[in-house]
Order: C-alpha cells, then structure tokens, then sequence
C-alpha cells in the first residue's frame, strides 16, 4: 500500500511550527534583547531568513546535480535545526552575546534555505495542484494549534524561571526544546515518499531558463511576492520588540498578544483555503494584502497613552494582523507553486524565492536602521481631545511606511491574469459569505467537526 504523503508532512507541519513558536518571534525577540542586541541588530536578525535566500541560487546547481531531494532536506534542515540547540545551550551558560547570536542564526537560516528549495521541488512533483489550497490550510490549521499551545506554555515557564540572575536560561531551555522537535519534525520528512524528478536541463540552460522567466508574466509574480514579502516584513517583526521595550509589557503579555494572532490565522484558514481554490490566488493576494494595510494604519493611530485600552486595541490589531497573514502566505506560497513549469521547477522556484526573501529582507533591514535612527522613545506628542495624550514613535513611523508596499502588490497583482479570472467584487462577495467560518467560534467550530 503506497504511503500516504499527507500524514508526515502534517506532523513536519507541527513539528516544525512548535520549533519556531519556541526559537523565533518574542523568544527571539527577547534572547536578543538579553545579549545586549541594537535595534539594527535585531533588524539583521529579523531579515536574516530572508537574506539567506541567496543560497537558493547556488542550492539549484546541488539539486540538479543529485536530484534526491529528500536526502538534501533531511541533511541541511536537520543540521539547521541543531544550531538551535547550541544557541540554547550558550543561552542556559549565559555566554550569548549578541554578535554570536547573528552569527548562528545566519547558519542556521542559510541552512534552512538550502532545505527550503528542495522541499519546494518536491512538493511541486508530489501533490496536485488542484488540491493545494485544502490542503496547506489543513496541513497550517494543525501546525497552528500546535503552535498556539506551545507559545502560552513558553510564555508562562519563562516568566516563572526569569530571575535577574539568569534571565536568559527559561529561554535557553526553550531554544533547546525548539531544535529537538524541530528534528523530529526531519524525521518525519524523512518517511515522506520521494517520487523520481522529471527530466531537467544542465544547471546552465536550467539558469538561463529561470532568467528567461522573469519577464513578463514571470516578472509581475516576482515583483508582486517581493511586495508582499517587504509588506509583511518591513514593520511586524518589530511588536514584540516595540512591546517589550517602548510599552513595557511582560514577556507572558506579548506572548499572548502573538497567540492571539495565530489564532486569528488559525481562524481565517479555511475561508481562505476555499476561496484559494475556488477563485484562485490573485484576487485572494489582493484581498489580504488590503487587509494589512488597513490593520497598519490603524496601528500607526494606536499612540495613546498605556493602560487597558491600549492593550484592547493592541490585542484587536494582533487579530487583524494574524487573519490578514493566513491569506498571504497560502496566495503567495500557492501562486509560486501553480506557476512553476514542470521542466524546470526548481530553478523557478528558487527564483521567485530569492526576488521576494530579497525584498522582504531589504525591506527589514531598511526599517531596522530607519528605526534605529528614531530610537525607541518619543518622536512627537500632542493632546487629542476625547482621546488624550497622543504620541508618535518610530515603530507606529514602520507601520505607516509598510502600507507603501501594500499598495504596490495589490497594483502589481491587479495586472496579472490567471486562467480563470474572476471579477474581483466576486471574490469579495465569496470572502463576506465565508465570514462566518473565518471568524474565531465558527472556525474552530468547523475544525472541531
């Protein structure tokens, strides 16, 4: 009986989202913070995954030489996941400074790069195209509810283990724990069944190919994924940080502020699973990069003075946030996936890879050093009336900037054409019926069922 490729890839899919919940975001936020990271520090750091891309283009000519993809995956992306553990172990003994910090996770990313184009070329000749928008939702619903229990249970042990003594050894231990599921999550990959590769040209016609593709049709979908890259990336990295250190909320409390927003990308999964392959992934792109820029604008007004309304505001824009990402990263992931021809995919792949890493970690470098220059305090104060006193600081200055490339990709966007067009008021009228099981009681509701 041939094994059924869905079952390990779902517990990849946790595995490998509880290794990130536990080694990245506000665990990474805060490690960084403890080593004694600037902002621009912390700005490489949050581009660094996207700035390792670049070893895409060299990782072509390996995978088109050996072609076992499975194998390549299993090598680079358990040697990724152990640079985690050391991480977590200079953590637990104290001795991480920050210039080692961003040193091994640039390692561990460009790694993780390497394994990122294999995985992508072998999941093109493994599953139907027709099925991918069911099935990535299903395979990010169980890695998110995963992910969501892990973070709060993080949060809370870190909070009780903190002392002024040792702050950093709960978040070693967590890095630690992070990189053992993470190979438990390789090992997984490692029972997924690898079907032969079809025929492919020599790494130099494959190259030649794969610049041959950025024109036309293959430019628009590049440009488009490198704006929603740089959109996502420009200011998002950044709230735990500006929680952290501008608002002075607990390391717990910025937890559940990131809990909250996967449960929101939880929640939006299915409605856009469906609308993904129903109306395809241009008008789904479309719909949710306008989500983002108007969840940015709103964080850009939130300026008010700390204190429980500040934290509702925060906690509602984290929601938006999260469902806003969940249509993102299915339509992008899944418009790469659907254009990519089958004589040549995984240099198209790679391509398209590196054009949007290669914006999106522009992008947070660019709001890293912007940020850097505001600092982290005051940049402008007035009184409102009704509201109060209102500051400006540079962080609500990203999320302002980040809704330039917002715009660009959805005009990008609006010039590609799909083999089914639909009229995008269409689709618009398919999201508002879809609502019901967007939303966080009728999404989990259907999960449950």
């Amino acid at each position: 009986m041939a094994t059924d490729p869905r079952r390990p890839l779902l517990w990849d899919a946790i595995l490998s989202r509880l290794m990130d919940s536990l080694t990245g975001g506000t665990f990474l936020a805060g490690l960084a913070l403890l080593s004694g990271a600037s902002n621009l520090q912390i700005g490489i750091l949050a581009a660094m995954p996207f700035l390792a891309q670049v070893a895409q283009l060299p990782a072509v000519a390996i995978l088109l030489r050996f072609k076992d993809r499975r194998r390549i995956v299993v090598a680079t992306a358990g040697a990724a996941r152990v640079v985690w553990i050391v991480i977590g172990l200079l953590a637990i003994a104290t001795n991480l400074d920050a210039q080692t910090l961003v040193l091994l996770v640039a390692v561990s990313s460009i790694l993780a790069v390497i394994a990122t184009a294999a995985w992508n070329w072998w999941m093109r000749d493994l599953l139907q195209p027709a099925d991918l928008g069911a099935f990535f939702g299903q395979r990010l619903r169980g890695a998110t509810i995963a992910a969501l229990v892990a973070m709060l249970a993080a949060g809370a042990f870190v909070d009780a283990t903190r002392t002024p003594e040792a702050a950093s050894i709960g978040l070693g231990i967590l890095f630690v724990a992070g990189g053992l599921v993470g190979v438990g999550g390789v090992l997984a990959l490692k029972a997924t069944p690898h079907p032969l590769p079809p025929p492919t040209p020599p790494a130099r016609e494959a190259f030649r190919r794969m610049a041959a593709s950025t024109r036309g049709t293959g430019l628009r979908l590049g440009v488009s994924l490198g704006m929603a890259g740089a959109a996502v990336s420009f200011a998002l990295p950044f709230t735990a940080v500006y929680m952290l250190r501008s608002l002075g909320f607990s390391l717990l409390a910025a937890t559940i502020m990131a809990a909250l927003s996967q449960l929101a990308y939880l929640a939006g999964l299915r409605g856009w699973a469906y609308i993904s392959d129903q109306y395809g992934d241009r008008p789904l792109a479309m719909i949710s990069l306008t989500v983002l820029a108007v969840t940015m604008s709103f964080w850009a007004a939130a300026g008010w003075g700390a204190g429980s309304s500040l934290f509702a505001a925060i906690a509602i824009l984290h929601f938006l946030s999260g469902y806003a990402l969940s249509g993102i990263e299915l339509s992008t992931n899944n418009l790469m996936l659907r254009s990519a021809p089958a004589d040549n995919a995984a240099a198209f792949l790679s391509m398209m890879s590196v054009l949007r890493a290669a914006a999106a970690g522009l992008g947070v470098l660019v709001a890293g050093v912007i940020w850097n220059e505001l600092g982290a305090g005051v940049i402008w104060s007035t009184t409102i009336a009704g509201v109060g006193p209102w500051t400006l600081r540079g962080f609500q200055v990203l999320c302002l900037l980040s809704i330039i490339p917002c715009m660009a990709g959805i005009a990008v966007l609006s010039r590609m054409r799909e083999p089914t067009q639909p009229r995008l008021v269409e689709v618009a009228r398919a999201v508002r019926r879809e609502v019901p099981n967007m939303s966080s009681i009728g999404g989990m509701r259907t999960f449950i069922h």
